[in-house]
């Protein structure tokens, strides 16, 4: 068997809107691609370890990602006051995660009033108040346990008794793919059957997920109690993703590597700028020392 990669780019306004993923050959006519011939997968480790290392790049996120709630308008001292984040990229698309914590970073800091003076009874230090003992937890989103998949399976079997905790009609997500329970075939403690073919990898103690039914899955509920009367500003960030580049030196048949070579940084709105000369053997240390030397423009490096 041989596989290909295809990559599918998709965005939605309004109304119903859908895809058709076409092929054709020499021998036969343009027909929809049977789904039993798509292999969906985001596996890379798993057992033996794959050698090689994944490095994820988010796209480009929206300035007007979602947050809502009595949370982010009123509130009352001393009570705790909660607000939903719903993340949305440059497309308004929601974008989903897996359940686990998103690590968002969140400030709450006093803006007016007793929250900006600082003011606790009488005394005000004059520093903003800053609440930082928020709760953050990921809305409907329940882990249930693990369960063993096969590629193009309509049934999952499970590694435990999960009855009770899973409806036939429940949305459920193994492998970051979403799945419906089917209204037909065998429910028991150790059987799921699903509407759809499983498309990822086949796999054993796969995590199963169960996703919710009210359009809050991926979105987050954020819980804090202010102590202190005034307005608080609120600012809610994606922890920044470190670009990761990886630099390889090579010499043609026959030849020896030697002599130096110099990196240079591109950045749209500045001039270009080159490192010192890099010795082809240098080390780790060495090498980290020459990018440092550039610029601060280029921020923190690790190598």
């Amino acid at each position: 068997e041989k596989y290909y990669s295809i990559k599918v780019q998709y965005s939605h306004s309004v109304d119903e809107s859908m895809f058709q993923l076409l092929w054709k050959s020499s021998t036969t006519t343009t027909e929809v691609v049977p789904s039993k011939v798509l292999f969906f997968t985001r596996h890379i480790g798993g057992s033996p370890m794959s050698p090689f290392a994944l490095e994820v790049v988010p796209g480009a996120l929206s300035s007007t990602s979602d947050a809502f709630g009595g949370g982010v308008a009123t509130c009352t001292a001393l009570e705790e006051c909660i607000f939903v984040i719903q993340t949305k990229d440059s497309n308004r698309n929601n974008r989903y995660n897996d359940g686990s914590n998103p690590n968002l970073e969140i400030s709450i800091i006093g803006t007016g009033g007793w929250a900006a003076e600082g003011r606790v009874n009488s005394i005000a230090s004059f520093f903003p108040i800053t609440i930082s003992d928020w709760t953050m937890t990921s809305n409907e989103w329940d882990y249930i346990g693990t369960v063993n998949a096969e590629h193009l399976s309509y049934n999952l079997s499970t590694n435990g008794n999960f009855v009770g905790l899973l409806s036939r009609g429940d949305k459920i997500v193994v492998l970051k793919m979403e799945y419906t329970i089917s209204s037909t075939g065998v429910l028991d403690a150790s059987n799921i059957p699903i509407t759809t073919p499983f498309m990822g990898e086949s796999g054993h103690n796969v995590d199963l997920y169960r996703a919710g039914k009210m359009c809050l899955t991926g979105s987050h509920t954020v819980a804090y109690t202010p102590k202190v009367s005034g307005s608080y500003q609120i600012d809610i960030k994606i922890p920044n993703t470190p670009e990761v580049q990886q630099v390889a030196v090579s010499a043609a048949t026959d030849s020896e590597l030697s002599g130096t070579f110099t990196i240079v940084y591109l950045q749209p709105g500045f001039d270009p700028i080159s490192s010192d000369s890099i010795s082809f053997d240098s080390t780790a240390e060495d090498f980290e020392i020459a990018l440092r030397n550039m610029s601060d423009i280029i921020g923190s490096v690790e190598v």
